[in-house]
């Protein structure tokens, strides 16, 4: 088994065949460090702790006449 993420998605490989590739959209933006992984009795447990310091970034709006 293979765990890697991004900033919006949990990648799982290897799960339940080798070669198989599951990609899960996570429902909150998430830090690049402090993620952590248990398998215990045939369940996996991921904890990616939520990125809070959401950057906003101002888009101009022009109007087209």
């Amino acid at each position: 088994m293979r765990l890697y993420h991004t900033s919006n998605q949990l990648i799982i490989e290897h799960i339940p065949e080798m070669g198989d590739k599951n990609t899960i959209t996570l429902p909150a933006i998430v830090r690049k460090k402090g993620s952590s992984a248990n398998y215990k009795d045939g369940t996996l447990e991921v904890r990616i702790p939520k990125n809070i310091d959401m950057q906003f970034s101002e888009i101009d709006v022009t109007e087209i006449l």
